[in-house]
């Protein structure tokens, strides 16, 4: 990380013309589907600030969508993704054993709070988590009705915009697919 002091800072009122300019460029060519909820482009992040195309330096409020808990490119962790790149960048875990998930699952299982037994399934993203969890509560519960949070959004898969309470996005992509309250 860098030796500049930190703080936010704001050079070109948002979105600035570097934005705008991919902006333009972004509608022309992107599924519209993905709504962007800030009009900001970014360029990097270090520490817990993103900084546009504009030279803008925000606070990351949403911790990378809580990714990036601990900072954006804290050394440790790219440290860690640097010497597992060295070794393996990609590899089907669920076909094959690999004793880096396993570790991660037994320190997971070892964390987690309560005393039944636990097991742990990773996942690529909070849309196959979604999925996966709603595959689980089916399974266990056999029930066809599920609670969701006023605002709450986990993602674009199926599974996952059928939770969401927006009432316009559930109806207009799957009306009828699951019931939510």
């Amino acid at each position: 990380m860098s030796e500049k002091p930190y703080y936010p800072r704001i050079t070109a009122y948002p979105p600035g013309p570097r934005t705008r300019e991919l902006q333009i460029r972004d509608y022309k060519v992107t599924s519209p589907s993905l709504e962007k909820g800030f009009p900001l482009s970014i360029e990097y992040a270090e520490g817990p600030y993103l900084i546009d195309l504009d030279g803008n330096r925000y606070i990351d409020l949403t911790s990378g969508w809580l990714t990036s808990n601990l900072g954006h490119r804290h050394p440790a962790i790219v440290r860690a993704i640097e010497e597992q790149a060295g070794k393996l960048i990609s590899f089907p875990y669920r076909r094959f054993y690999s004793q880096v998930v396993t570790e991660l699952s037994e320190e997971l299982a070892n964390i987690a709070p309560g005393a039944s037994e636990k097991k742990v399934l990773l996942s690529a993203s909070r849309e196959d988590s979604i999925d996966a969890a709603l595959k689980m509560v089916r399974w266990n519960t056999r029930r066809q009705v599920y609670l969701t949070h006023i605002g709450s959004y986990h993602g674009e898969s199926i599974a996952a915009t059928s939770l969401t309470s927006d009432d316009a996005r559930r109806r207009l992509h799957m009306p009828g697919l699951l019931t939510t309250v």
